[in-house]
């Protein structure tokens, strides 16, 4: 509900809130009225095909493919003490 509402904390009075502006206050039809919506959203949904989701797994083109050794000598070579301070960034 959190991610639906965009909300980083629900206090029960907010969703008692919306409870009393659709469904007088009850609680449990909020629910259910939510958990009907997705499943209608799911069932629009079209099934995905089992063939194609496992050919893209397998095939990785290389130029997405990122060598570990490469990684770790890109990251060993990376100065973090040039960070600006925030002092330096000036006014925002």
């Amino acid at each position: 509900m959190k991610q639906i509402t965009g909300f980083s904390q629900l206090s029960t009075q907010l969703l008692q809130s919306v409870a009393n502006q659709f469904h007088d206050g009850d609680l449990h039809e909020l629910a259910s009225s939510i958990n009907q919506f997705f499943q209608q959203v799911a069932a629009d949904l079209q099934l995905l095909d089992d063939d194609s989701g496992t050919a893209l797994l397998t095939v990785i083109p290389d130029k997405l493919a990122i060598d570990p050794v490469a990684v770790k000598i890109k990251m060993n070579c990376t100065n973090i003490n040039n960070a600006r301070q925030p002092a330096e960034l000036g006014p925002a």
